[in-house]
């Protein structure tokens, strides 16, 4: 897991991205809609292969260095952005790039905090 990690500190992932068969699409949509300084990361890429059911995969973008991708994923907490389009502005969240332990231990995390707010609110 170690070496997972250290391969994906420097990465951001966003989801729900619409995916374009243009190649330059995704480069471009970082550049124009979302703001990203083309000097701030090194390339980006879509995350396994396309899916049957339609839903478009995850955009996964590498940055220059670690302190980069924390800056665009607000200290781990998520970077809330917007862009707009056709059907109106539309809302996404820049995370960090974690390797499947780390996800699942921050979910149990979420899942106790929900639990102990719901006995405290009774």
């Amino acid at each position: 897991d170690n070496l997972e990690r250290k391969k994906r500190e420097s990465n951001v992932v966003i989801n729900d991205i619409p995916e374009v068969d243009d190649k330059g699409h995704d480069y471009r949509f970082l550049v124009e809609k979302l703001g990203f300084q083309e000097h701030e990361f090194e390339s980006c890429f879509r995350a396994g292969t396309p899916r049957k059911d339609g839903k478009p995969r995850t955009l996964v973008i590498k940055m220059v260095n670690r302190k980069k991708a924390l800056e665009y994923c607000n200290d781990g907490k998520g970077l809330k952005v917007d862009y707009e389009t056709d059907e109106g502005t539309q809302y996404r969240y820049i995370n960090e790039d974690l390797c499947y332990a780390d996800r699942e231990a921050r979910f149990l995390v979420r899942e106790q905090r929900r639990q102990r707010q719901a006995k405290q609110q009774k």
